[in-house]
């Protein structure tokens, strides 16, 4: 019984599950529904309406913190970080971002209005909890027709037919963070600049199938990717 505790005592406590949890800001206010992946583990989490987040992680674990409207963050998990809360800060990208436009292209304010009316009519139907206000205990009619819309849209469609998965856009980001192609950085292999990475992401979401992520398919995925990239190039440089 001694020799089974000392062995117990003697085992490093990092090799147990360990949290990271914590309070997630910007410059303005907590944020909600931000992405949190665990890179070294390969699994992710989101913040809830309070910007509060939870996640399992271990010492030397790399944490990723993600969200379309700041800049990503990584953190090292070290033992300061686990088993209580911390506070992370992300920095807002849409400065950058405006910057980036204006010194690489000429400013085309009907194209950006429309690309960006596009991607916040995208981010409705795919992450609409992100938009909803807390219940007042009045009845919503206007929320409960858009709903109700929707539904009667997607029934229009054939039932029968079997709509194949697709990459998330988590999937995405490990892929541009950890893919390589004989030694080289997909990005330099796509010619996508870094600043253009988030939204080439959003091009490419509902148009890679998730079968392609399978090690046998790496040529198909990366021959999928090249069209990708010259269909969005072409596209931005319209």
């Amino acid at each position: 019984m001694r020799l089974i505790l000392f062995f117990l005592l003697s085992i490093p406590s990092s090799l147990f599950a360990q949290n990271i949890s914590g309070t997630i800001y910007d410059d303005g206010s907590t944020l909600e529904y931000v992405s949190v992946i665990n890179i070294t583990k390969n699994f992710e989490s989101f913040s809830d309406a309070n910007g509060f987040f939870t996640i399992e992680a271990i010492e030397n674990d790399t944490i990723l913190f993600s969200s379309s409207f700041h800049i990503d963050k990584k953190i090292l998990v070290t033992n300061d970080y686990l088993n209580k809360e911390v506070t992370i800060q992300l920095e807002q990208k849409i400065n950058n971002l405006e910057e980036v436009i204006i010194s690489n292209y000429s400013f085309d304010e009907k194209q950006f209005n429309s690309n960006f009316k596009n991607q916040i009519l995208y981010d409705l139907d795919h992450n609409m909890q992100a938009y909803e206000q807390p219940s007042n205990g009045n009845v919503d009619f206007r929320k409960i027709f858009i709903r109700a819309n929707k539904l009667l849209s997607k029934n229009k469609k054939n039932k029968s037919s079997i709509t194949p998965n697709y990459i998330t856009y988590s999937e995405l980001k490990l892929l541009f963070l950890e893919q390589g192609f004989n030694n080289e950085k997909l990005t330099d292999v796509l010619e996508i600049k870094e600043e253009n990475v988030d939204l080439f992401m959003d091009f490419c979401r509902g148009k890679i199938k998730s079968e392609l992520l399978e090690e046998k398919n790496n040529f198909l995925l990366l021959d999928k990717l090249i069209d990708l990239s010259t269909k969005f190039k072409k596209l931005s440089a319209e």
